[in-house]
């Protein structure tokens, strides 16, 4: 602590330090006392007093002030060789030089607890710089949590290491309370602290960071991990840990953006162009070779749909949609999705029953559109060839709802509500269409959910909610 003596120096060396210096004064003041009055040679003994609170800090200046003092009186203040003072003028001086003596030995100790201040804020600051210059060179969460450990180790000369204390199995009761107590608090708690001070370990929050990690540090010998005065060093030192995991994290997340980018329009440039090329080259072909053209036809069609559907959900999953949302009138999105479903929808009775009050939504148009064509899509896939699809709109208090109703076998009873997958082995398609109609309304604000038909007949319900926020009524318009 500031203006007291190294608490490295033991007591007795300091009085040995003291005394010694008292005697050289001594020895030296009995040269130079014929040439100096009294008054002056008490300043000399100033020296070893200024000379041991700079070294010792306070309490070694005092016990010199103090012996320094004594020796002027008991060897140079008349009557010599007593602690008696026959003269004012001499008790005087006497005085003069121990209240000085205190004085310039609180002033120097004071003066170097500052400058060792400064030294430690000067020592710290480049151990900072360093740590931070090793951070920035680390690419990976598991090198910054390696160098982070390394540096506080040497400082500290403690083991240290980083965990989840959610997840920490191998503590002790009272040490994992300690180290959530950290994580929740974002104090300092353990070893060494207020707040749970039984701890074996000293746990510190690493603030800044994208995980909830605490620092754990422990000595083996039970003694205080941090010194008192380092305990600053160690918080900044940790605070800049968590700064560099969170820069890792963006920098590692930003590459996979980049790279999933990259991919994506790869493929949808690369798989696109030529399935474009196959659909259009096929429908160029004469009608003498159409069976097989019909069906070399849908299976590019299926393959376009699926190269889609794989981009939209790739785009999802990477919060690449763009929300571009506008008035849409529900009866043109059906009718282009039946349109573009010409084929796969051949010898169904497929019925649309929406009013033609039915209100406009604000929706993104083009997600709208895959939504129905994977939906009404599905429907066919999971229904007899030659069954029937409705498509309705119901419109009530909690907002518009639009139903796609197939005649096939439905449901089991532990799938309703999910999107089904039980004749996923029997019929093409791998479930990535429902997946992006859930991600769609997601994204969207709209509700989806799968039921059986509630007729008693059998066959599934696909509902899209529009809640009453996207719902644009026509002034003079009758729903």
């Amino acid at each position: 602590m500031p203006g007291m003596a190294d608490s490295k120096v033991p007591a007795v060396r300091v009085l040995m330090e003291a005394l010694l210096s008292a005697g050289v004064t001594i020895a030296a003041a009995h040269f130079v006392q014929a040439w100096l009055s009294l008054a002056n040679l008490a300043f000399l003994f100033l020296v070893p007093v200024i000379v041991m609170a700079g070294a010792r800090g306070l309490s070694g200046g005092l016990v010199t002030a103090f012996l320094a003092t004594l020796g002027f009186n008991f060897f140079f203040v008349p009557p010599a060789f007593t602690l008696h003072v026959a003269d004012v003028d001499n008790l005087v001086t006497l005085l003069v030089l121990a209240l000085t003596a205190l004085l310039v030995s609180q002033v120097t100790a004071r003066l170097k607890a500052q400058a060792m201040r400064a030294e430690a804020l000067s020592q710290n600051a480049a151990r900072l710089s360093a740590l931070a210059d090793d951070l920035a060179s680390c690419t990976t969460e598991e090198a910054v949590l390696a160098c982070a450990t390394m540096l506080i180790e040497g400082w500290t000369e403690a083991k240290l290491c980083f965990l989840d204390p959610e997840g920490e199995t191998s503590l002790s009761p009272l040490d994992t309370a300690a180290a959530r107590w950290a994580l929740a608090h974002k104090v300092e708690a353990g070893r060494g602290t207020e707040v749970m001070a039984g701890a074996d370990a000293l746990y510190a929050p690493v603030e800044g960071g994208p995980t909830t990690l605490v620092a754990q540090l422990w000595r083996g010998s039970g003694a205080l991990p941090v010194p008192p005065g380092a305990q600053d060093l160690i918080r900044q030192a940790l605070s800049r840990t968590g700064v560099a995991l969170h820069r890792v994290t963006v920098e590692a997340r930003q590459q996979r953006d980049a790279m999933r980018e990259a991919i994506l329009a790869s493929i949808g440039h690369d798989l696109r162009t030529p399935l474009t090329g196959i659909i259009a080259g096929l429908a160029a072909i004469p009608p003498d070779a159409q069976g097989l053209v019909d069906q070399t036809r849908g299976e590019a069609a299926r393959l376009d749909q699926l190269v889609t559907n794989l981009l939209g959900l790739a785009r999802l999953r990477s919060d690449a949609v763009r929300d571009t949302r506008e008035a849409v009138d529900l009866i043109d999105a059906v009718d282009a999705v039946l349109l573009s479903l010409t084929r796969p929808l051949a010898g169904r009775d497929v019925r649309v029953s929406l009013a033609p009050g039915v209100p406009l939504v604000r929706t993104d148009p083009r997600m709208l559109h895959h939504m129905l064509l994977n939906l009404i899509d599905n429907a066919a896939k999971f229904s007899p060839p030659g069954s029937g699809i409705l498509i309705e709109g119901i419109q009530n208090a909690e907002g518009l709802t639009l139903r796609i109703i197939d005649e096939g076998r439905g449901l089991p009873d532990g799938l309703i509500g999910l999107p089904r997958r039980e004749a996923a082995d029997t019929v093409q398609g791998n479930g990535l269409g429902l997946s992006v109609v859930t991600g769609y309304a997601g994204a969207l604000g709209i509700g989806f959910h799968v039921t059986n038909r509630a007729d008693g007949q059998s066959g599934a319900c696909m509902n899209i909610a529009f809640p009453p926020a996207l719902l644009i009524d026509i002034p003079g318009q009758v729903s």
